[in-house]
């Protein structure tokens, strides 16, 4: 058998760590209100919705602590590193897979924002071609497109991709590659995050509370 025609889904079903439990409400308003918390909540649909505000905020960030947040790092699946991010002085982006629907995502993140100098982008490599994985050069044709200076792919096998199980140990080291170097900021805040609202685009699929 050569080809293989999946059934169509009937249903759909959030993964646990993908939403949130309304039941966990009143104990949490119960704990801020006994300690002079004051409770705030981000709320959206999808996991891949909040990668947009994550981006352009920390681009706001980045360019108030005196970098160029020209930098765009984009990570896949279960592939990022927080710190690399940090230490790069890079813009985060999260895939949440290799998808067309993940393409479709960065690419409309990519033309509604100010243009990056540098893009970089690592893929998951799921051990098989599952049904909707985008090939890897129209990736690569994405980030090459839409970058100013420089786009590539980084921590990833292009001629094994995407039954190249060594790219879990291949991302950390690929992100390390890259220059420059900054150190590690204080933490962000959510009195930033305040901050950065005024200015922030209108149309991110989430919500402030």
């Amino acid at each position: 058998m050569r080809r293989w025609q999946p059934p169509e889904p009937d249903g759909r079903t959030p993964e646990a760590e993908w939403g949130f439990d309304p039941a966990l409400t009143e104990d949490l308003e119960r704990v801020a209100e006994r300690s002079g918390y004051t409770l705030r909540r981000l709320v959206f649909h999808e996991p891949q919705d909040l990668s947009p505000f994550v981006a352009d905020l920390h681009r706001w960030w980045h360019r108030r602590r005196g970098l160029p947040g020209e930098r765009l790092l984009a990570e896949s699946y279960v592939q990022w590193d927080p710190l690399w991010a940090l230490r790069l002085g890079a813009v985060p982006f999260w895939l949440r897979f290799n998808m067309e629907h993940d393409l479709a995502e960065r690419d409309a993140y990519l033309a509604a924002a100010p243009a990056y100098d540098h893009i970089h982008l690592n893929l998951f490599s799921q051990g098989l071609w599952s049904p909707g994985v985008v090939p890897v050069e129209r990736w690569r044709q994405l980030v090459e497109s839409r970058a100013r200076v420089r786009g590539q792919l980084v921590g990833v096998d292009e001629d094994a991709y995407p039954l190249d199980l060594g790219s879990s140990m291949r991302f950390q080291p690929a992100f390390a590659s890259l220059p420059p170097r900054h150190s590690l900021p204080a933490p962000l805040t959510v009195e930033h995050i305040d901050r950065f609202l005024p200015d922030a685009r209108a149309d991110y699929r989430l919500r402030w509370l």
